[in-house]
């Protein structure tokens, strides 16, 4: 009797244990199944970013066997939602698609509310690569880069905040081509800034190349100049800084800091510290997602193209971005965003 007592007594022990351990031996693949997993979008609905994480979503859907929700929060040119994320439970179910220049940047400038630090989050790959163009309104009587240069009069640059890589990438632009300029802020968006250069409130600002080319279509804008040393592949057509102007290399630097920021891209990122089976996880879905032909040719078609960067490539361009200046390259670029161009 004592022995049949003792036996039932460690067979419920042993239930016992395996009840409360049941993801012991629980795979990543088999953790996300049949889960929720928000795709955070720190912008409103009808953007770039929202329109890049509506076409992924299904996608990564697929491939986690997770459902995954859209979620848009906008507010601080997306740092109000990074924030979030990055103290977000550690589980690998929130993820966000970032702008990695305009996270970086505002670290860089130690910009008011930031309370994440890039280096910290999960990174699962670049998305897309942002190379970035200066469009002229014409309603302003600038009728190309040449006239920008010699318009007489200081040049009026659109931005949502100095913080912002919209803002800050303008300020770069005058300092490299020496111009009399005044960064105008406060705008809620790239849509904002386009309408008021299309009224003539402003002359010019440098959206994505994604953006510069559907604005392109709109009556009274034109791409004059790519922010780079190459072309961009989605506007073949318009030339760099550097075919436009004989640049020194101290005004190149900043087109060179700015091209190196932008290229950054739009990146997947996840919460800090996620057990390392589930970022691998995650990271290896993102990489079938990215550089699936069929997924690239769909968002060639839907004019969202897929530039892939793995997450350690990403990682070591943010710390050159973030950790390559040195303490005078840190002061002047914080000048120029900040305070020159007012």
């Amino acid at each position: 009797m004592f022995k049949r007592t003792i036996l039932r007594a460690l067979a419920a022990l042993f239930a016992l244990c395996a009840l409360a351990t049941p993801g012991a031996a629980e795979t990543a693949d088999e953790f996300y199944k049949d889960k929720v997993v928000k795709l955070v979008v720190g912008y409103s609905a009808g953007g770039g970013y929202d329109a890049f994480a509506r076409f992924l979503a299904p996608h990564m859907e697929a491939r986690l066997g997770a459902r995954v929700v859209v979620e848009n929060r906008p507010g601080g040119g997306g740092n109000v939602a990074l924030n979030q994320v990055a103290a977000a439970k550690p589980d690998g179910l929130t993820l966000m698609l970032i702008g990695g220049a305009t996270a970086a940047f505002a670290q860089v400038l130690d910009a008011p509310g930031v309370r994440y630090r890039v280096g910290q989050l999960g990174f699962l790959g670049r998305v897309a690569d942002e190379k970035r163009v200066l469009v002229i309104g014409q309603e302003t009587g600038i009728g190309s880069f040449g006239e920008m240069l010699d318009a007489g009069r200081p040049i009026r640059f659109g931005g949502t905040a100095r913080t912002s890589t919209i803002g800050a990438g303008t300020a770069f632009v005058a300092e490299a081509l020496g111009l009399e300029a005044q960064v105008i802020v406060g705008y809620k968006g790239s849509k904002e800034i386009a309408l008021a250069a299309i009224r003539g409130e402003i002359d010019g600002f440098i959206p994505s190349d994604s953006s510069a080319r559907r604005y392109g279509k709109e009556q009274g804008l034109a791409p004059v100049a790519v922010l780079s040393r190459e072309r961009s592949p989605l506007m073949p057509e318009v030339p760099t800084f550097f075919e436009l102007v004989d640049l020194t290399q101290e005004q190149a630097w900043w087109i060179d800091y700015a091209d190196a920021l932008f290229g950054l891209g739009r990146a997947l990122v996840t919460t800090p510290d996620i057990p390392a089976d589930r970022l691998a996880f995650l990271q290896r879905t993102a990489r079938e997602v990215l550089t699936d032909p069929a997924v690239i040719a769909e968002a060639e078609a839907a004019q969202r193209p897929i530039s892939y960067l793995p997450p350690e490539a990403v990682k070591r361009s943010i710390d050159r971005v973030m950790d390559g200046l040195s303490e005078e390259e840190l002061a002047r670029v914080r000048h120029v965003a900040l305070e020159k161009f007012q």
